[in-house]
């Protein structure tokens, strides 16, 4: 009975993944050759086992058959569980970027497997449990989790991995000149203004970069380890230098500095300066 359920579990999820369960448990209750096998009793069980195998399920399992298969179902594997993400959704979402994707794969790793996930064990399993602690410790930082998931896909970007950098570093603060936005819209302004111009990948991802070492907790060295040397100089020749000097003082060292720098930093310095004029020309244009 448990090979049966197993063998017919998914039979139908070519033909409609939403409801295979339901069909594929159809498909077992139909066949003639499994009416010679089994009694009616044990065709009943074995359908409902079948039904009762999604993860998604709303209800406990009918039957020990259906629990067993159910937790046999269940992946206790993190890369796995990556990469059929990942292949789920450029099969079905061929229309999201690489940002979006990983967006999307976050969201449906914790409703499958976070603290409320709704994917349960129905048998002790201790593979699973520390699968899940492993799962809800990559929830905690959407850096990590995007980092992994780039890694695991061999799909490593990095221009979206810088931006996942910079999201989590400007984590909670403001604009000084818009406090009613949050300051992380600045560094993906940057960023995607010199990524519209079709900028090498580098200097791209020092757009997101460029206010990380001035305005938060993570230093130069914290960027080189992260994204090399070549990076690292770049964000250095856009950071400005002690922010206890004046503001006249800290623009004049700017523009005498960045008459020396190579061109690659003056393209992350006059985007940073056209991307903080924006609201300024928005309101002239009003």
């Amino acid at each position: 009975m448990v090979y049966a359920i197993a063998s017919f579990h998914d039979l139908a999820h070519h033909i409609d993944k939403d409801n295979h369960e339901v069909l594929s448990a159809k498909l077992f209750y139909e066949n003639e050759k499994m009416k010679e096998f089994f009694t009616d009793e044990q065709r009943k069980i074995i359908k409902e086992a079948i039904e009762d195998h999604r993860a998604s399920l709303e209800y406990e399992p009918r039957s020990d058959y259906g629990k067993i298969i159910s937790s046999a179902d269940r992946n206790v594997d993190i890369i796995s569980s990556l990469k059929r993400t990942h292949a789920y959704t450029t099969k079905h979402y061929p229309e999201l970027d690489l940002s979006q994707m990983i967006t999307r794969a976050y969201k449906y790793i914790s409703k499958k497997f976070g603290d409320c996930g709704y994917a349960k064990m129905w048998c002790a399993n201790e593979e699973f449990d520390k699968f899940q602690n492993d799962v809800k410790e990559l929830l905690k930082d959407k850096y990590i989790f995007g980092v992994k998931y780039m890694e695991v896909n061999d799909i490593m970007d990095t221009k979206e991995k810088a931006k996942l950098f910079a999201i989590r570093a400007h984590m909670g603060q403001v604009r000084k000149s818009e406090p009613d936005k949050p300051m992380i819209m600045h560094p993906i302004g940057v960023g995607q203004l010199l990524e519209s111009f079709g900028y090498d990948d580098n200097v791209v991802a020092v757009g997101y970069l460029h206010d990380v070492v001035e305005d938060t907790k993570y230093t130069i060295e914290d960027i080189e380890k992260e994204f090399g040397s070549d990076i690292a100089s770049l964000v250095m020749g856009a950071s400005e230098p002690d922010k206890s000097l004046s503001w006249e003082e800290r623009k004049k060292h700017t523009i005498k500095e960045t008459e020396k720098l190579p061109l690659r930093n003056k393209l992350v310095i006059c985007a940073d300066k056209i991307n903080n004029l924006y609201p300024f020309i928005y309101e002239k244009s009003k």
